[in-house]
């Protein structure tokens, strides 16, 4: 592959992990909150959506490059 092809695949390799990490770093803040304020008086309900989009953006994205990957 050539050098540019190459690049954009590992910077789509990182931004699909970036999708992870924050997947996670939003679900362990939603649990936090969720014990210290309740789930309605809080602001944890926020911290499960966003863990929701993070995880379905990584999904998408793990699919879209294993797809990828397969058709070459």
């Amino acid at each position: 592959y050539p050098l540019i092809v190459q690049l954009l695949m590992i910077l789509q390799r990182i931004i699909e992990t970036l999708w992870l990490v924050i997947a996670i770093l939003s679900l362990a803040v939603f649990v936090y909150l969720l014990f210290a304020e309740g789930f309605i008086a809080g602001k944890a309900w926020v911290y499960l959506i966003t863990t929701a989009i993070a995880a379905a953006m990584y999904y998408v994205r793990r699919k879209q490059r294993l797809a990828k990957n397969k058709g070459e």
